[in-house]
């Protein structure tokens, strides 16, 4: 269980003006997530305040989330999101306990005595007396309780498998698997130090979940910026905004004290109408090609080529 945490959610967004159109954005209601925004002129000038605003509201947690040269000259709009979070466990683990210890990896392999071994955190039940359990309980129905859940499979190879368990059983699963009620009685709790990072461009993972008009032509984020007029006619209209990516970095930490956690979220926009940036086709590897009739979709020829160097006849 984990007591007094600090929890912070931030947001904020950050406008291209030098950029034509100048998009104006909507007021902020009562109930925005939008506070504050920033006034943007170079992509890579932009791209180190964003890092900048991200590592001070993760407590340097996170420090880059925008990497090099993901902000061009396309970008109107950057919408940036942090989350952090600093827990203490109710019983904490005392550091003289913490030794090296083994960790049996999927992977199977033996731990010999020169291979490295993982700092384990252990702690052994504390006796609870009728006192102290009503303390808790009036503590639970005044406060907000957060818990860390670990689920540990019996075998030391089962994690895939109980990992299948859980997207098959959907939301019901972890809420289906919460203590309640009578509990068993653990003798120890022995828990390893870690800390693990994750980042990926979301834009693929979004697309396949089912947004991909949010990306195209398709989407629609009148409610978010305010119509502007054209310049020759004076007919107001939406700006063609869309999503170009969507950039997430997450970090959490776990030691004797308790967790700290941060995640961050950066999504550019553009103009849909706005060029893709340009890439190279070096075609230096194997590959395949096809020759098809565009009208009818039929395919003409097929192959592979392996190594171009070899000329078979």
């Amino acid at each position: 269980c984990i007591v007094g945490p600090y929890l912070l959610n931030s947001c904020k967004y950050y406008v291209w003006r030098a950029k034509p159109p100048r998009i104006p954005m909507e007021p902020n209601g009562e109930d925005s997530l939008l506070p504050t925004y920033g006034i943007l002129l170079q992509p890579e000038d932009a791209r180190e305040e964003i890092n900048g605003w991200i590592t001070e509201a993760t407590k340097k947690l996170i420090t880059s989330v925008l990497l090099p040269g993901s902000m061009h000259g396309d970008t109107r709009l950057v919408l940036a999101n942090a989350i952090y979070f600093n827990g203490k466990w109710k019983d904490a683990f005392s550091k003289n306990r913490t030794k090296d210890r083994k960790f049996h990896r999927l992977d199977g392999l033996s731990w010999s005595p020169g291979q490295a071994r993982r700092p384990l955190l252990l702690r052994s039940p504390r006796r609870k007396t009728k006192q102290r359990r009503s303390e808790e309980q009036r503590q639970r129905r005044r406060s907000v309780v957060l818990s860390m859940c670990v689920f540990l499979p019996d075998a030391r190879d089962g994690l895939c498998g109980l990992v299948d368990r859980m997207a098959s059983g959907g939301p019901g699963f972890l809420l289906g698997h919460l203590p309640s009620g009578r509990r068993e009685k653990v003798c120890k709790v022995c828990l390893p130090k870690f800390k693990l990072s994750f980042f990926c461009n979301m834009k693929r993972a979004l697309e396949t979940l089912g947004v991909p008009a949010a990306f195209t032509e398709q989407a629609d984020f009148s409610d978010m910026v305010e119509k502007v007029a054209k310049k020759d006619s004076g007919k107001v209209h939406d700006v063609p905004l869309c999503m170009a990516d969507v950039f997430q970095k997450a970090v959490v930490e776990v030691d004797e004290e308790g967790t700290v956690a941060a995640s961050s979220t950066a999504v550019r926009f553009q103009l849909y109408c706005a060029s893709p940036p340009p890439v190279d086709f070096i075609a230096d590897h194997p590959f395949s090609f096809f020759i098809v009739e565009e009208v009818s979709g039929a395919v003409v020829f097929t192959g592979q080529v392996l190594d171009p160097s070899e000329t078979s006849e």
